[in-house]
């Protein structure tokens, strides 16, 4: 499935999918005008319709069923971490088990320009391409630039509790794309509470998944 980006219609609408396909749709009409000539055309864009109508329904369906969930950076760098920690072992595992999930497609990745600037600061070559090409390769939907103003006004609130502006910034973007879980491993991060999201560290998310499923 391609990325999904999250611009400022799309924040407010909520369903950018179906802004996407009807784009699609009226571009697979205008092939059909185009091959009247064949005597045909008609046919081909009333199934090209069809079928498209079909595919915008199974991607809708699948985003309003599939978990979305948002990973700050933090919680990307944990397996980097000392691993003699007790806790960062456990937080390592949930987060590997987390990664297994968006993998296989049992729950949906989401990431944002916040995410993408962090990523891009860290110093190690080795840990900045790993996080990287993972997000790349598996997060469906992205909180883009677009949705600055949007994150901002959220973020000010969010750090009015004395929460760091990075990171009220990562919560922010989460809150827009309606994500269902924050997972972090910042305890500082994890006091904040919020009825717009539940913030969890890896190993409370992995236990309510495992109770869940």
């Amino acid at each position: 499935m391609k990325t999904q980006r999250y611009g400022e219609r799309c924040c407010l609408a909520g369903v950018p999918q179906q802004m996407f396909f009807c784009r699609l749709r009226r571009k697979t009409w205008s092939r059909g005008i185009k091959s009247e000539k064949t005597g045909i055309s008609e046919r081909i864009a009333s199934r090209n319709d069809s079928l498209i109508d079909g595919l915008c329904y199974i991607v809708m369906i699948f985003n309003w069923c599939c978990m979305k969930v948002y990973l700050d950076n933090c919680c990307y760098n944990r397996p980097f971490d000392n691993a003699n920690d007790i806790n960062v072992q456990n937080e390592t595992a949930a987060k590997l088990f987390i990664q297994s999930l968006v993998r296989y497609g049992d729950i949906l990745l989401v990431s944002s320009f916040v995410l993408y600037s962090e990523i891009m600061d860290n110093p190690s070559e080795y840990k900045r391409s790993s996080i990287l090409r993972f997000v790349e390769d598996y997060a469906k939907e992205h909180v883009g630039h677009e949705t600055t103003d949007y994150a901002q006004a959220i973020a000010a609130e969010i750090m009015q509790t004395g929460i760091k502006a990075a990171d009220a910034a990562h919560v922010a973007c989460a809150i827009l794309a309606n994500c269902d879980s924050f997972i972090t491993t910042d305890k500082r991060l994890l006091k904040y509470k919020t009825d717009r999201i539940p913030l969890l560290n890896p190993v409370e998310f992995v236990q309510q998944w495992e109770v869940g499923k």
